[in-house]
């Protein structure tokens, strides 16, 4: 971890994985990153109803070596982030739309910042050249994902890959269950544990199937087992208070990212685009 990145985005990353003292702890650092950056352990221990030694942890869980290294990076990312906390008091409120739009940008912003800083040049290439000679690629998610899947889906489809999102897990395990090793999985998660997935990537494997994943959880058992990751930074929990995923901003960023790069493979992707508009639209005399 980038020593001087957003200890905030990154704890937002791993909090489904903490342990419930650790939540506690990171749950209070979200809500009042201001106090703990000026807190010794044993004063982040008291507010947090914990032990020094859990909040050290925590700061190790980080990648700290030390509570003082992750003291010092939260420091930074709140002078970086002067100004976008006085609006609203660092929350969304009907009292101030204005402020609080502002807010909100500036967390998206800095998802998309962060997302494009942590994009490794000779990785992503490799991803693009997958997707590029793939016989078939399998868009995988659940929930809210699979609408950003069956997205990706057809924006993969207009650069001449041919990508399948289906419209439940359960048809997504039976096409994971023939894929090949010249195919690809495509798997977008944000918090990258649903044991819904588990088959998928269990079929991928056994049929020695490169696995791309987006999340922005890469040290969850699932992501481990990917070949390739892509971090798409959230700051849900940041803007919210609480551990929803509502947001798409950076998995969107992404996957229009892959869709660029993969037009410059093609030799001639306006002509595709043209049929598969015409296909879509039909005569236009009977639109």
């Amino acid at each position: 971890m980038d020593k001087t990145g957003d200890v905030l985005s990154h704890i937002c990353a791993v909090m489904s994985s903490l342990s419930p003292s650790e939540k506690a702890i990171a749950s209070y650092v979200l809500d009042h990153p201001s106090d703990v950056a000026a807190m010794t352990v044993r004063e982040l221990a008291a507010e947090t109803g914990t032990s020094p030694a859990s909040v050290s942890r925590f700061a190790r869980t980080l990648d700290y070596r030390t509570y003082s290294d992750m003291r010092l990076a939260l420091g930074i990312s709140i002078s970086r982030a002067s100004g976008e906390e006085k609006a609203t008091g660092g929350k969304v409120t009907l009292d101030d739309i204005e402020g609080s739009i502002k807010y909100v940008l500036s967390h998206k912003v800095k998802e998309l910042a962060e997302t494009t800083s942590l994009i490794d040049s000779d990785d992503f290439a490799a991803v693009v050249n997958l997707l590029h000679n793939a016989n078939l690629v399998l868009v995988a998610g659940v929930g809210n994902t699979i609408s950003m899947g069956a997205n990706a889906a057809f924006k993969l489809s207009q650069v001449g890959v041919r990508a399948f999102c289906p419209s439940t897990t359960e048809a997504m395990a039976s096409v994971a269950a023939n894929l090949t090793e010249n195919d690809v999985l495509l798997v977008i998660s944000t918090s990258g544990y649903s044991k819904r997935l588990v088959n998928l990537f269990d079929s991928a494997e056994d049929s020695n199937t490169p696995i791309v994943m987006i999340t922005d959880s890469p040290d969850t058992p699932l992501a481990k087992r990917a070949t390739h990751i892509i971090r798409a930074v959230s700051r849900d929990r940041a803007i919210v208070g609480s551990e929803i995923y509502f947001s798409h901003n950076s998995i969107n960023f992404i996957i229009e990212l892959l869709f660029l790069f993969l037009v410059s493979c093609w030799d001639d992707p306006v002509e595709l685009n043209r049929i598969i508009s015409k296909n879509l639209m039909g005569d236009r005399q009977y639109s």
